[in-house]
Parts: C-alpha cells; sequence; structure tokens
C-alpha cells in the first residue's frame, strides 16, 4: 500500500512539472480527407481563433494551413478533429499510434511536430504541424505527400 502512493505522488509531481499546453481541434471542410500541415508563427496567416477555451485550427481544402499561432508544445489532452461543423456528430476519433486504429474507420491521427530549417545559411526555422484525417490503410501514402512538400516556397 506504502509504495502505490509514493508512486501516486510520483507520478503526480511529474505531471505537476511538466510545461503545459493548451487544447486544441482540428477543424477541417466535411469531405476532407488525407495530410494536414500546419505551419506557425506565419506573420500573413491565419490569427490565432480559440473555441471554448481551445486552440482552433480551420484547415483549408487543400490541408496546409498557415497560422500566427506559435507552436503548442507542452503536455495536453488529445486534439480533437472535426469534419464541417464542431458537433458529437462530426466528431472523429483520434489516435497518437495510427496501427491501433481499426482498418475501416476514419480517424484523426497525430503525426509529429518538427522545425526545418529556413535555408543553408539562415538560424531561423520553420516550424510544423503534421496530422492525418484517414484510414490505417492509407497513411503511409499521405505521409509521403506531406513530406514531399517544400517549406520553403509556402512558409514566410
Amino acid at each position: 500500500m506504502r509504495l502505490s502512493a509514493v508512486i501516486g505522488i510520483l507520478f503526480l509531481f511529474m505531471v505537476s512539472a511538466c510545461d503545459r499546453g493548451e487544447e486544441d481541434i482540428i477543424l477541417v471542410p466535411t469531405n476532407f480527407k488525407g495530410g494536414i500541415l500546419i505551419l506557425f508563427n506565419q506573420k500573413s496567416g491565419k490569427p490565432t481563433r480559440y473555441h471554448d477555451g481551445k486552440r482552433l485550427y480551420e484547415i483549408p481544402p487543400d490541408g496546409i494551413l498557415k497560422t500566427q499561432f506559435a507552436p503548442n508544445y507542452g503536455w495536453r489532452f488529445l486534439t480533437n478533429f472535426y469534419r464541417g461543423s464542431i458537433s458529437a456528430s462530426n466528431r472523429l476519433p483520434t489516435y497518437f499510434d495510427i496501427e491501433r486504429a481499426p482498418d475501416s474507420l476514419l480517424v484523426g491521427y497525430i503525426g509529429s511536430t518538427g522545425n526545418q530549417q529556413k535555408d543553408i545559411n539562415s538560424k531561423e526555422r520553420y516550424e510544423f504541424a503534421e496530422l492525418y484525417i484517414c484510414k490505417k490503410s492509407e497513411i503511409d501514402s499521405l505521409r509521403k505527400n506531406i513530406y514531399m512538400i517544400d517549406l520553403s516556397k509556402i512558409g514566410e
């Protein structure tokens, strides 16, 4: 009994010591399916917007969003994915591990975040997140499409 109390206290300490990110919502057009690329810190990007205290990312039909939001680092709950509008009936299940998703189910998949040097001589970097709305069988081809995007041609 004592060991479980110590473990519980250590867990609470570790969680409280973590930086806390903001919760977020990904809203895509009704029939959207594919890869999503979010470029952060874009001066001419979409202004920051919140819905019920959560960051709202409204993804355009091409799946590429340039936003004025800074990257959302830190511990937070799973991203909420919606198609068309923010309602319970339009919410997609969210997965960190696409291999755990059922084969036939359309899901929101949290890919990764990263950064890329703007050019060989620059210390500035593009910061981005990649996400997906797809079935498990489609993820490999969608990843290849996202990885082929040249950030220097779309970022500022």
